[in-house]
């Protein structure tokens, strides 16, 4: 019998939890490497690509000595804010030094002074996810609403950060489900076929 996607969403928040310390210490720094070069890889023809990150709440890997990394390429970068049940994601620009704020629900976002950009890359973080892309949030459809109106008007690409045993067989997923276009976790940097 499968699971149904909120004890897929509570068993992968479990085991997300128990990674220990020097796990998500070797996992930060992982993506400090990964993050820039998946970036060279997408702008190819030397665009400057708007790349969003996130920032970590509870046990989600941290995203920030990647996006120090980013910063240092040149990199253009912005975080989410508004994360009002079921709203849209606004992305605003993000420099190291700006001050942040806590927002609707005690995320750190930039303050509304901060210039919107409308990102062409996403790291996103995954509560739970499969080798199709399928993804498990935290079930609120912010992420699916954003990614939705973001792809209606352009191609982006959605890079889920996860680690390996956060990986589930199958996602069940429904037509308002966005996918992931790459997984990077500790172990691999998961490409999905379409």
């Amino acid at each position: 019998m499968s699971m149904t996607k909120a004890e897929l969403r509570n068993a992968a928040l479990k085991q997300r939890d128990a990674i220990g310390d020097e796990g998500r210490a070797l996992f930060a720094a992982r993506l400090a490497s990964v993050g820039p070069r998946l970036i060279r890889e997408l702008s190819a023809g030397g665009e400057r690509l708007v790349t969003s990150f996130y920032s970590a709440i509870g046990s989600e890997p941290d995203p920030m000595a990647m996006a120090l990394a980013l910063h240092a390429a040149d990199v253009p970068l912005a975080l989410p804010v508004d994360w009002s049940h079921g709203a849209r994601l606004v992305y605003r620009r993000w420099v190291p030094g700006n001050r942040l704020a806590s927002g609707p629900l005690g995320i750190v976002e930039p303050l509304p002074d901060a210039p919107e950009l409308d990102p062409d890359v996403l790291f996103v973080p995954l509560v739970a996810f499969d080798r199709r892309g399928h993804r498990i949030g935290y079930g609120a459809g912010n992420l699916d609403r954003t990614l939705g109106a973001l792809r209606a008007r352009r191609t982006i690409r959605v890079i889920g950060i996860a680690y390996a045993v956060q990986e589930e067989r199958f996602i069940p997923s429904e037509p308002h489900d966005e996918p992931v276009d790459l997984v990077v976790t500790e172990r691999d940097i998961l490409r999905i076929q379409a």
